[in-house]
């Protein structure tokens, strides 16, 4: 089983950035409106805490606490940037 450790920082990234982009990428995919979207949110939400309750330590290291809130940097570096140009 592949471990950060075993990972380059890029090789890292990639792994610890693919469910959020897949979440991401198939709530927008389809045109199944507010409820729609709302139900890939929450399937995405339940993924998540299932795999912190699960037995396999990679998905455990990527949906950590620390993890997560690394993957959602950058787009919090942005917002500001965003938010200015209104």
């Amino acid at each position: 089983m592949a471990t950060r450790t075993e990972s380059s920082p890029e090789q890292w990234q990639a792994l610890r950035n693919a469910p959020q982009l897949v979440a991401l990428a198939t709530a927008t995919a389809g045109d199944s409106g507010l409820f729609g979207r709302l139900s890939e949110g929450m399937s995405m939400a339940s993924t998540v805490a299932e795999a912190l309750r699960g037995r396999q330590p990679l998905l455990k290291e990527i949906f950590g606490k620390d993890e997560m809130r690394a993957e959602q940097l950058p787009g919090r570096r942005l917002s500001p940037r965003i938010s200015a140009r209104r």
